[in-house]
């Protein structure tokens, strides 16, 4: 009973909307009551009046190289972390190499980024200071500085991109690269 009250109060509405319209000549006013007609119709039909594009969902982005300024221990190379492979996803860089680290994502073409997940070693041994640099055909987009706490990162991009550069300022626990996972997931 409640909704057909509210139906009936939305089309009287509009029909005094409509008429004030006709005597002011107001082209806003019009929009406004065009509007309200638009979602009375789609109510009564019991459609959604508001019409959301559709999006792409996002998939793990999976062909793609990095590379590094860092020196890895035999067996535990910055590959392991985008093998897929959960049984052998730990990378372990030497100790005593100069800060800033670097990593380096090569996409090899031009894809959407909606974000990019790291996973670190652990909470107590994790990139605590980097930032995030994402280029397209060699412009650099964005560069975001990132803060970080735990073990894992998750940072949303949304944008185009060819190279991914992980510019490792400071580190929580050991001064060096550990870490489980690189995952990128775009389209």
């Amino acid at each position: 009973m409640k909704k057909i009250v509210v139906f009936i109060y939305h089309k009287y509405h509009i029909a005094q909307l409509n008429d004030i319209v006709e005597k002011s000549k107001n082209v806003l006013l019009k929009q406004v009551a065009n509007r309200w007609q638009y979602y009375l119709e789609q109510y009564e039909n019991k459609q959604n009046p508001i019409v959301e594009p559709q999006r792409n969902p996002s998939k793990e982005i999976q062909d793609y190289k990095v590379s590094s300024n860092l020196k890895f221990y035999e067996g535990y190379e910055l590959e392991k972390a985008i093998d897929g492979d959960p049984s052998s996803n730990y990378v372990a860089s030497l100790e005593n190499i100069e800060l800033p680290h670097k990593i380096v994502i090569d996409l090899k073409e031009k894809k959407f980024i909606d974000k990019l997940q790291l996973i670190w070693e652990s909470n107590t041994n994790n990139a605590e200071e980097f930032s995030i640099e994402i280029y397209e055909n060699g412009k650099l987009n964005l560069k975001k500085d990132i803060k970080n706490s735990s073990q894992y990162s998750e940072i949303e991009l949304n944008q185009n991109a060819t190279k991914v550069v992980i510019n490792i300022k400071k580190y929580n626990g050991q001064n060096r690269l550990l870490m489980r996972a690189i995952r990128i997931f775009g389209r």
